[in-house]
């Protein structure tokens, strides 16, 4: 799976998807399994919490995402989506 529209989905925004995770370590394992499979991923500290951030460009890549969450993300609670993909996720928090 690739990060870009694939064309058997009808054309849509890119869509960053945030999580809160309950260790850096578990942020890591779900980021580079999102990674792995294709999508863009980060993960980050803000005042005391990990969070992960992936980018989502059609339904594919968000089932690979959450596929890559049922796999390596148990611990990870959904914070919010947004088409608002150019901003700096932290500064949602």
């Amino acid at each position: 799976m690739s990060a870009h529209p694939h064309s058997n989905e009808p054309d849509a925004s890119p869509a960053l998807w945030l999580y809160k995770v309950d260790t850096p370590s578990g942020a890591d394992a779900l980021t580079d399994a999102a990674a792995s499979a294709g999508l863009t991923a980060t993960s980050f500290e803000h005042s005391g919490s990990t969070f992960a951030a992936f980018t989502c460009f059609d339904h594919v890549d968000e089932r690979v995402l959450h596929s890559c969450l049922a796999e390596h993300g148990p611990t990870a609670t959904f914070i919010l989506t947004s088409d608002e993909t150019d901003d700096d996720p932290r500064g949602w928090l």
